[in-house]
């Protein structure tokens, strides 16, 4: 069984959100050592709060060759926090969609993936002593599309095949692949955002139970089991009312 006490970690997108939350969520369960890896820290100064076991790295996970860098100096970690992302509220149409889209992709797949690969072998090395997994933020929205974020969805839908082959390729390397689909989270990316949301805490505890239950999947919030739920029943009609419902900006 995969615990978080003792373990080593590696958390991207640490400096604030989702990516903060978790790690306080792995300092309450007694995580050994904590790499907090964000652009936004220099000089690897320590937010107020975090104990000694968290080491703070400057990260921009679109620097394939930094990441590398990162991925020899954290050698020893268990547990891989792909938690780094971004949301750049854009339709297919719109005019900068390109763009958008694209600096979506860097993040949320290509940078993700850019991490996974320089990870990977460290994971299966220490798989040989103590379980060790990637764990994956993706979204709901990973299985169904919003209109008015169009391209956010498609890069977290190709983050979703990225998870399910990555889960495949480390199948037999006692690597495990988790894929955790939030639905709104109340972070800075979701502040226009009026319904219930969750919170980060409620992210990351729900996240380590599932590391710890040894699933390949969480699911966080109502709206993802519902989700979930219609796409088995009645697929097309969820596209349907979702486009409806979400034409327009949140």
């Amino acid at each position: 069984m995969a615990r978080i006490e003792g373990s080593v970690c590696f958390v991207t997108g640490a400096a604030g959100g989702i990516g903060a939350g978790m790690v306080d969520g792995l300092l309450r369960r007694g995580a050994a050592k904590i790499y907090a890896a964000d652009r936004a820290f220099v000089g690897g100064v320590r937010p107020s709060g975090w104990s000694e076991a968290v080491d703070c790295l400057n990260l921009d996970i679109a620097d394939y060759r930094a990441v590398g860098e990162v991925s020899e100096t954290a050698s020893d970690v268990n547990f891989l926090f792909n938690i780094a992302g971004v949301n750049l509220r854009s339709t297919f149409l719109a005019e900068n969609a390109l763009e958008t889209a694209r600096s979506e992709m860097e993040i949320n797949y290509f940078g993700t993936l850019a991490v996974c690969r320089a990870f990977a072998p460290h994971l299966v090395a220490n798989a040989k002593s103590r379980p060790s997994a990637i764990v994956n933020m993706l979204s709901i929205l990973s299985k169904v599309t919003l209109p008015n974020l169009g391209t956010y969805c498609a890069s977290k839908a190709a983050l979703l095949r990225m998870s399910e082959g990555l889960r495949a390729e480390l199948a037999d390397r006692s690597v495990a692949v988790i894929a955790v689909m939030p639905w709104a989270v109340d972070t800075a990316i979701s502040r226009a955002f009026s319904g219930p949301k969750s919170t980060t805490a409620e992210v990351a505890e729900r996240t380590l139970d599932g590391i710890e239950q040894g699933l390949d999947e969480v699911y966080l919030h109502e709206f993802s089991d519902e989700v979930n739920r219609r796409l088995r029943e009645d697929p097309k009609g969820l596209e349907r009312e979702l486009s409806a419902r979400f034409r327009s900006a949140p």
